[in-house]
């Protein structure tokens, strides 16, 4: 069994519980926030008191999905680790260009330049991000998880020495891949790309395609490769309603491919109560979505083993 990193040490798979593989807690106010304002959420004790929030409603673990260089907050994340008694796993890797500078310091290093800053970051510590300059200094969090964001095809072909630092990263630290997708994203592609360097396809886990593939037959070849999908358009009614979600979880579930299916919000400031009044709150998925999913006819069990089970399996396997 591999190692599971929280940022606070190591954990027993057993100890995992429920985790949520894809949220965002902290975010400091970058080039995101000038796309989306809503990609800044900078306040530790809001944070902290969503977190607890999730807690009271029986999760135990979550993946911040926040990439070193892109406005991650380390310090932050262990501070809510600390109060919220949630173990929280955070991320090295990469985010989407748009969410970086220009001139960024992770486009100018080498593949090996890259591969040795996510490797310190899984091995010794997360580096501080201070403002998109690369500082040097570390925490002792450790990374836990690796972060891909696959865009078009044209991106992925022309930015293979980024991609295969991150992955040949995960391989030798042995930690699983957390992989953005977007409707032009060569996600075939890239598999077999990432299998090749020796990255075996359940410890991947490709994230959003409940939005941004509409072929679920797509879905389903990436299942039956032994591959995640992790689903986060829980309560994104600007994409579809639960109802669309249910029949898409429900069609994979009754596929026989339920154990390969992850599940999560993907919170920005709008999705957490703390911030916004009127979100749904990182707890909807206990409270609200799981409950729908019974009335369904959905049995409890098979979605709790989504959220335990699965996750574990995906980063200990």
């Amino acid at each position: 069994m591999r190692e599971i990193m929280s940022i606070l040490g190591g954990l027993k798979g057993e100890k995992l519980g429920i985790c949520q593989c894809h949220e965002h807690l902290m975010l400091r106010k970058g080039e995101g926030y000038y796309i989306n304002p809503d990609l800044c959420m900078d306040d530790v004790k809001k944070s902290a008191t969503e977190t607890e929030g999730y807690r009271r409603a029986g999760g135990r673990t979550l993946i911040d999905a926040q990439p070193v260089g892109c406005c991650r907050m380390e310090e932050g994340l262990c501070e809510i680790a600390e109060r919220s008694g949630v173990q929280i796993l955070a991320s090295t890797g990469f985010h989407k260009r748009a969410f970086y500078p220009r001139g960024h310091w992770l486009f100018q290093k080498t593949e090996r330049e890259l591969q040795d800053v996510f490797e310190t970051e899984i091995f010794q510590g997360m580096y501080i991000d201070c403002d998109g300059q690369f500082s040097g200094k570390q925490t002792k969090a450790r990374a836990g998880v690796v972060k891909l964001a696959l865009e078009d095809g044209d991106s992925f072909r022309a930015g293979k020495a980024l991609f295969t630092a991150a992955i040949s990263a995960a391989v030798h630290g042995e930690r699983s891949l957390l992989v953005h997708t977007e409707p032009e994203s060569p996600v075939m592609e890239f598999l077999t790309f990432a299998e090749k360097l020796g990255m075996e396809p359940g410890r991947v886990a490709l994230c959003h395609m409940d939005r941004t593939k509409a072929d679920k037959t797509l879905h389903l070849e990436v299942v039956k490769r032994g591959t995640f999908l992790e689903y986060d358009t829980i309560g994104r009614f600007k994409y579809h309603d639960n109802e669309r979600e249910a029949e898409l979880i429900q069609e994979i579930t009754d596929r026989g491919f339920g154990e390969r299916l992850l599940l999560s919000l993907d919170t920005t400031a709008a999705r957490m109560k703390a911030y916004n009044k009127e979100a749904i709150g990182l707890d909807y998925i206990l409270a609200e979505f799981i409950p729908f999913m019974e009335q369904r006819g959905m049995k409890r069990s098979v979605i709790m083993k989504m959220l335990t089970d699965n996750s574990r399996r995906y980063l200990e396997a």
